[in-house]
């Protein structure tokens, strides 16, 4: 059973800019990084203010949970744009691979792993639950 379908995920790409969920905001961030300063936000962010469920999920549950295996090879069905992947091989040394089965999706993928070394082949699109995957 499908919850939604490629147009859905076409006109969400269309309409929202993709940006990591870490890396999200609210618009007293966007003030703040106007009047002081990508640098402020930045250790702002990283120090004083972590979002609370990135926290418990990335440095409470991961961190206890995942195995500390480095090129551990790890797989996200439907991971457009690539942010959770990319932190899974920033932070745990992971190995990542994507089914992704919208094109704008595989490309903005790609497009990441590209820009922080990672393999952009490891992105394939397809259809997780399509009998031929």
């Amino acid at each position: 059973m499908r919850l939604t379908d490629k147009v859905f995920w076409e006109a969400y790409y269309k309409e929202k800019p993709v940006i990591s969920p870490r890396q999200s905001g609210n618009k007293l961030n966007f003030f703040l990084k106007k009047v002081l300063g990508n640098g402020f936000i930045n250790y702002w962010r990283k120090n004083v203010v972590h979002n609370h469920e990135e926290h418990v999920l990335w440095d409470v549950i991961y961190d206890k949970y995942l195995p500390k295996t480095k090129g551990l090879k790890v797989l996200e069905v439907g991971s457009a744009p690539g942010y959770n992947l990319l932190a899974l091989n920033k932070i745990f040394g992971y190995v990542p691979y994507g089914v992704e089965y919208l094109q704008t999706g595989v490309e903005m993928n790609r497009r990441i792993f590209l820009s922080n070394n990672i393999d952009p082949d490891n992105v394939i699109c397809s259809d997780f639950f399509d009998d031929k995957f």
